[in-house]
């Protein structure tokens, strides 16, 4: 089946974003995710026909992290490999991986 929108994405901005930056970890998504919008405006200003041709609100961040590779899972917050006791958080809206050591620092209260 094949999806609606852009070359098999939601729509040409994420399209663009995984073409340009090919994320391997939600890490990486989630860094593309906080700088991407303010560097563009660093560069080309606040008001011109470049910012006209972007909508940094269209970029489906939840889908780009759907279609990483899941054999090259690592752990959201220190890279190591979130198996065997892997767990699922949610980071910025979306859904990382994250190992038990890392979750169990981050998330259980003791």
């Amino acid at each position: 089946m094949v999806k609606e929108g852009y070359n098999g994405w939601a729509n040409r901005e994420t399209w663009l974003v995984n073409l340009w930056f090919n994320p391997v970890t939600a890490r990486e998504v989630d860094y593309i995710r906080e700088t991407l919008e303010s560097d563009f405006y660093d560069m080309v200003g606040e008001s011109n026909i470049y910012t006209d041709m972007i909508n940094f609100n269209a970029i489906n961040w939840r889908e780009i992290i759907d279609n990483l590779d899941e054999a090259d899972a690592t752990c959201f917050y220190c890279d190591s490999d979130p198996e065997p006791n892997g767990f699922k958080v949610i980071e910025s809206d979306c859904e990382v991986d994250c190992c038990a050591e890392c979750h169990q620092e981050l998330w259980e209260v003791e």
